[in-house]
């Protein structure tokens, strides 16, 4: 399938020589002979969340696919003083690349994801980290508690109201209904019984 031309002209990417991370940092970070480049709308730091990594990645997918040598764009890596890094992909203006970043630009423009499987993959993923992190507390408290005098057993349905608030509504549905799907994970990973 022949990739669809596309108006470069459309393109509000800045040079590389005019982009930086924020307004409070020094312009032309990048090396002299790329000042003409193009910094995608994709960019990555040490905090990012799912969407930002999984925007990232797609974007260099899609470049990996209009140019496989790789030749026309590149990622950088820059020290931080707010998010530890950032990371950024520039593109050569004219190339296969630079149509496709373009591409990748009025994506986002219409919709902020580029790639909604590997975002919902990565999002399943962060709430299972969250969900694992809370679950090593509980068991550092209950480990407390028996410790102590004050032992005493688990309301499972108090437990999971707790979990479940402590994600941050991390869970599309309800409250209720999400407090049910904690209370069958805790159940299931052996935590809790009914």
């Amino acid at each position: 399938m022949t990739a669809r031309a596309v108006r470069l002209d459309i393109s509000t990417m800045p040079r590389f020589a005019d982009w930086r991370p924020t307004a409070l940092d020094p312009r032309g970070l990048g090396p002299d002979d790329q000042s003409d480049w193009r910094v995608l709308p994709t960019s990555r730091t040490r905090d990012s969340e799912a969407l930002d990594e999984s925007n990232y990645q797609a974007a260099l997918k899609c470049l990996a696919d209009a140019d496989p040598t790789g030749e026309n764009y590149e990622t950088h890596r820059f020290g931080h003083w707010g998010p530890g890094w950032v990371e950024i992909i520039v593109v050569k203006p004219g190339t296969a690349a630079h149509e496709e970043a373009v591409r990748i630009e009025c994506s986002l423009a219409d919709c902020p994801v580029l790639d909604e499987s590997d975002y919902s993959d990565r999002e399943h993923e962060e709430q299972l980290s969250r969900l694992e992190s809370i679950i090593r507390d509980i068991e550092r408290a209950a480990d407390d508690a028996s410790e102590s005098d004050d032992s005493e057993e688990w309301d499972v349905s108090e437990l999971a109201a707790e979990v479940s608030s402590a994600l941050d509504n991390g869970l599309s549905e309800l409250s209720s209904r999400a407090t049910e799907q904690v209370t069958n994970a805790l159940v299931d990973l052996g935590y809790l019984t009914r």
